[in-house]
Formats: structure tokens, sequence, C-alpha cells
């Protein structure tokens, strides 16, 4: 006799899934696998005991702004994580890639393909991709590592209760910008005038700024913008750096993987 699990909605489930910060979920392979596994079985379910023929692999997404080339790390330390809990590539789960390729307008077009694939979840590995899946769905949970806040970017209510279909983890950049102007003053005690990679089109830009400003003035550190959304926009903002005679560059939300 076949059993049959109740659940309850998705975006229900998710609220359940705190966002964790990363001095909960350190950053490191181990940190990470722990709290996958913690995480997938509750929003794909857990793997019944009948056949593989009368219940096919969960469909997992994968969404990545770069290629494939940029993600053999972060894949193997999935799947290890998924062997970790208990789950067989093939026989539990599917990974299905999407790749934009370095091309961000890509992302929505490609996590529509996911979720017209049948993916029980998508994993986004970066803000872009994350944003993208929130605007192609609103059901299907997205797991990702998230550079803003996303309480005070709206992507979530809350970290213990995110609510909608976003959960994942944060990594705390902006509350980090004070440790990475004190490490940079210790590591070059004359430095003066930083430049800050940023991304002004991004919603949170405004708040990351003035997180960045404010860590830097007890430090005597004035800060200088660099605009950066692209890398060829990379490129113009060390040209720039470098023309106004900047003493170092630090970076704030536009970590892209």
């Amino acid at each position: 006799m076949r059993r049959f699990v109740i659940r309850p909605a998705r975006s229900e489930i998710v609220d359940q899934c705190p966002i964790a910060r990363v001095e909960t979920v350190r950053a490191s392979p181990s940190g990470r696998r722990r709290f996958l596994g913690a995480l997938l079985p509750l929003l794909i379910g857990p793997r019944l005991s009948w056949s593989a023929s009368d219940q096919p692999p969960a469909r997992i997404g994968w969404l990545k702004i770069q290629g494939p080339q940029h993600t053999p790390g972060q894949l193997r330390e999935f799947r290890e994580g998924m062997r970790a809990i208990g789950w067989v590539e093939g026989r539990d789960y599917v990974v299905e890639e999407r790749y934009a390729n370095g091309n961000e307008d890509r992302l929505s077009s490609l996590a529509a393909e996911l979720v017209g694939a049948g993916v029980s979840v998508i994993i986004a590995t970066s803000q872009p991709s994350i944003a993208a899946a929130k605007r192609v769905t609103k059901s299907v949970p997205v797991i990702g590592r998230m550079n803003d806040d996303p309480v005070a970017n709206g992507m979530a209510r809350s970290f213990s209760r995110p609510g909608a279909n976003i959960t994942g983890i944060y990594a705390m950049t902006e509350e980090l910008n004070p440790k990475r102007l004190a490490l940079l003053r210790e590591v070059a005690p004359s430095v003066r005038r930083v430049g800050v990679l940023l991304r002004e089109d991004w919603p949170n830009a405004k708040h990351a700024w003035q997180v960045a400003v404010a860590a830097a003035r007890p430090l005597g550190v004035e800060l200088v913008a660099l605009n950066a959304r692209s890398a060829d926009d990379l490129k113009a903002a060390f040209e720039k750096a470098l023309s106004i005679h900047l003493d170092g560059i630090m970076t704030s939300a536009i970590q892209r993987s």
C-alpha cells in the first residue's frame, strides 16, 4: 500500500525556513552542507520508500549568472551535501542547470525555463539570480546566497519568517564593511581615500553606500563610489581609481557568482 505525505503549501513551508546569517552558517563547505541538508528535504519533501518508478527523482533547478566553467566547485559541494543526507543523484534527484554566461538580462527567461521544467526548488547562486527567480515565480521555493540585507530590500519579511518563497544564507556584506575598512587600515595605515565597488542600479545600493560611509567616518577615511555592473565596468572602475590616485578599493554589493 502506498504512503502519501500531506504537505502545506510551498509558500507556507518556506515561511518556516529562516534565512541564516553567516555567523550561523559558517562560510565553509561543511557549514553550507549542514544548512542545505536541513533545508532541502523540508522544501522538496522526504524520499519515500517505494520504487523509483513510483516516485520519480525530484528536479532541482540551478541558476547561475556566470557560465558552467565557474561552477564545478559549487556543484561538487552541493552533491557532497546531498550524499551526506542520503540523496543519490539520478535516483533521488536530478539537477537542471541554467547559465546566463555573464548576461544578467537572460536570468529571468532561464528561471522561467526551470519553472517550466517542473523543478521543485531553485538554487540561485547570486543576488541577481535570486531577484530573477523571484520575478518569475511566487510558488517554487528559491534558496539563495544573499549579499544585500533581504529584509531591507524587500525580499523577506523577516529573517525568522521570510514569507513568500525566498530563503537561504545572508552573507552580511554590509555589516562586514567596518571590519573590511579596519583591516585595510591595519595593513596600510596611510590609507585615506578608498574606492567602493558597487552597483548604483541595485535596489539596496543607497543603503549599502550609507553603511560604508558611516563605517569610514570614524577611521578618517574618504570613500569614492565606483559604479560597476559588468566586467567592462570593472575595468573602467579600476582605471578611474588609478587616475584619481585612490589608496585602496573595497567591494560592496556586487559579488557575482
